[in-house]
């Protein structure tokens, strides 16, 4: 499902292995794999197509390298940790990095845990700008989104693509207990492989949509202009304005 709607998937090891990643690649396509890297959890692999860093809160230098010679190399950082993240990155060529608003995008379903850090990719956007870099590096965001249309407001910001965690487990037949999701057996394998193809399509196309309320034909063409915030904490976190303006408005 994730192959055939040319998505990639992000975890410290392959969704599929064996038979499974035969039958899946021969079904939809070669599913790209960013392998999370952690050092207490994972050794970098040869065999994915990208190389993610976690980094989280607080940033120290680390040794990272391609495998081989078309193999990306991203950083996943927190708000906390952008001011020596980002230089670090653009020094050593890197060329991602994966915005985390979560708790931890390498703990277990950790969209559940809190709510997500906005500021991390309003600030990021504005260390990149200072140094007159934001085109050097893509940026990825994770943490809260749910919908077709938060992802146009992550791409609004200027982030280049975005993340799901929990949204995706649900539309594949999850269930929410705690701060887990439990999947049972009632589902096949074909069935879930539709559930995600369905679900990547709808939320492109809601994606799109919001795209044309603005005018524009390209979702790469959203701009921070083209978004209000209907929250005082949105606003502040995004630094967009609010719907109506600060002021009051006649007749209210």
């Amino acid at each position: 499902g994730l192959a055939g709607s040319g998505c990639a998937y992000i975890g410290f090891q392959p969704l599929f292995t064996g038979d499974l990643e035969v039958e899946a690649s021969s079904q939809d396509g070669k599913l790209r794999w960013l392998q999370l890297i952690s050092p207490d959890r994972s050794e970098p692999r040869a065999d994915a197509d990208g190389l993610i860093h976690v980094i989280g809160h607080e940033f120290h230098p680390i040794h990272a390298e391609r495998l081989r010679q078309d193999q990306l190399l991203g950083l996943a950082v927190s708000a906390p940790a952008l001011e020596k993240a980002i230089p670090y990155a653009l020094e050593q060529g890197f060329d991602l990095l994966l915005l985390d608003g979560s708790s931890g995008i390498d703990k277990p379903w950790t969209e559940l845990h809190v709510e997500p850090d906005l500021t991390v990719m309003r600030d990021a956007i504005r260390l990149l700008r200072k140094i007159n870099r934001e085109e050097d590096i893509s940026l990825l965001y994770f943490g809260g989104l749910k919908s077709g249309t938060d992802v146009a407001k992550a791409l609004a910001i200027n982030c280049n693509a975005g993340v799901f965690g929990v949204a995706m487990g649900i539309a594949i037949g999850g269930v929410i207990e705690g701060d887990h999701i439990k999947f049972d057996s009632s589902r096949t394998l074909e069935e879930r492989r539709n559930a995600v193809e369905s679900w990547i399509r709808a939320t492109a196309q809601e994606t799109a949509i919001i795209a044309r309320c603005t005018g524009k034909t390209n979702v790469h063409n959203l701009e921070p202009e083209d978004m209000r915030s209907i929250t005082i904490s949105t606003s502040k976190a995004l630094d967009i304005p609010l719907a109506s303006g600060m002021g009051r408005r006649e007749g209210f």
